[in-house]
């Protein structure tokens, strides 16, 4: 796992799972349940890297987290699982801002890269912030769309 070949980090995961699951994690995972709306942008304030994990599927093929632009909004560089919905938009973001990754070894280069480049820059997060309003948001997606009906014919 990501996890066990980057031993030397901490990872932090938040949202409901299974007991069963937490008990298998490494040493270096913590896991914080659910958190209260409220509590969000002080918990994404403690972020180094905004982690985007899904596993790849057809449920999964039309999601766009809303985590992500949290992410990004918060100054919080972001690692993500290549998603249809978040390549469509991908390009409205500064590209140091968004990694994508495939594979453990993907995903540790995105991780430490991540780390290593820090928060977003003030500028880099009013770019998101403009680049994130529904108009350019819903251009991402009717473009993705009209590709994937074109594919299909």
């Amino acid at each position: 796992s990501v996890a066990e070949k980057m031993s030397d980090v901490g990872f932090v995961l938040i949202g409901p799972t299974l007991d069963a699951v937490i008990a298998h994690y490494p040493r270096n995972v913590s896991y914080l349940g659910a958190v209260p709306p409220r509590d969000v942008p002080g918990v994404m304030a403690a972020l180094d890297v905004g982690l985007v994990p899904y596993v790849q599927n057809d449920m999964t093929s039309a999601v766009l987290p809303t985590k992500l632009a949290e992410y990004l909004a918060s100054g919080t560089r972001v690692v993500s699982t290549i998603l249809p919905e978040i390549l469509a938009v991908a390009n409205s973001f500064p590209r140091s801002a968004l990694l994508l990754a495939d594979g453990v070894d993907e995903w540790v280069r995105a991780i430490r890269s991540a780390l290593v480049a820090g928060p977003l820059t003030p500028a880099e997060v009013q770019n998101v912030v403009e680049q994130s309003d529904w108009d350019n948001l819903l251009r991402g997606w009717a473009h993705a769309a009209q590709e994937a009906y074109a594919r299909e014919r």
